[in-house]
């Protein structure tokens, strides 16, 4: 049986050699110990502007083990993943992050739980080290949120490092969704799939890949590829609004005619429903274009990548 690691890379120059070092020193192993009959590297290079393409063409150039695509233009990592997963014809594919924070030396562990007969194996992160509490408290936070409006239970706290059969793969390259969410369409595709837990290391070098804003583009991936729930909030909202009207125009009849001396003077509580309201109006408009502008660049169908170069495929 032969096993792929598929790994994106961006601008990974400063941890490329010890990631390479560690890697094949871990698939080595599993090849001397009969644990598989052979492997491949698959380093997807997302355009980036340093040398880990130039790196990476040079480590492929000694080991036939380690190929190489490389992506015309910075495509995002999730897409990054997706063409990796189409360059491989392996029994199963082990995905991980270029930034070891995915230790190489758990592949064994994941590679023993496949031959049980999972078709999935996702890795949890049971300890974060070197982020604060303002990056894993909204991690946190996300996964409960998601798992609320989606119908999809994606496992609490894992990322995209996984293994995947290839009955998984074949079916994740039948989806061409230009907003990709793997964590969540991985867990769509059903088969039967298991959770081991890890301790997640600090970054070995360089500098993280997903700032702030790109967390929150790619949370907002997650939530409106796999439920359209948040669109029921909209009715829920307008109810709210009415209902709020409702109360407060008894409330205002009631104090003109019992309670005048405390009636509601002025344009100040007018002024302060009249931006509530249109507040909920905004938000729900918002939210409702967020899903026609998705509709909008799926029925263009345009491909998800472009290769500019590969190397031993």
């Amino acid at each position: 049986m032969k096993i792929a690691v598929v790994v994106p890379c961006y601008n990974e120059e400063a941890l490329l050699q010890e990631l390479l070092k560690r890697l094949s020193a871990v698939m080595a192993g599993c090849l001397g110990r009969r644990e598989i009959d052979d492997y491949e590297l698959v380093f997807v290079d997302d355009a980036s502007q340093d040398a880990t393409f130039s790196m990476l063409a040079s480590a492929a150039a000694k080991d036939k083990k380690i190929k190489l695509v490389s992506l015309s233009r910075n495509c995002g990592h999730q897409v990054a993943i997706s063409a990796g997963l189409d360059y491989t014809q392996a029994e199963a594919v082990i995905v991980m992050d270029a930034d070891l924070q995915d230790p190489p030396e758990l592949i064994p562990e994941i590679i023993g739980a496949w031959r049980q007969g999972y078709k999935v194996v996702h890795m949890k992160r049971r300890v974060r080290k070197g982020e604060g509490f303002l990056k894993r408290a909204p991690a946190k936070m996300f996964y409960r949120l998601l798992n609320v409006f989606s119908t999809v239970k994606i496992p609490a706290d894992t990322g995209d490092f996984k293994l995947l059969d290839k009955e998984v793969v074949v079916y994740l390259r039948r989806l061409k969704e230009q907003h990709r969410y793997l964590r969540g369409l991985v867990v769509l595709a059903g088969f039967n799939q298991t959770t081991l837990e890890y301790d997640r290391p600090c970054r070995f070098a360089g500098k993280p890949k997903y700032s702030f804003w790109k967390s929150l583009g790619l949370a907002s991936d997650g939530i409106t590829s796999l439920s359209s729930r948040p669109l029921k909030v909209v009715t829920y909202l307008g109810v709210m609004g009415i209902t709020c009207s409702v109360i407060l125009a008894a409330y205002a009849i009631v104090s003109k005619f019992f309670l005048p001396q405390k009636a509601l003077q002025g344009w100040t509580s007018l002024f302060i429903a009249l931006t509530f309201f249109s507040g909920i109006q905004l938000l729900s408009l918002g939210l409702i274009g967020e899903y026609v502008g998705r509709i909008f660049e799926e029925v263009k169908n345009r491909p998800l990548y472009v290769v500019r170069q590969t190397v031993n495929i």
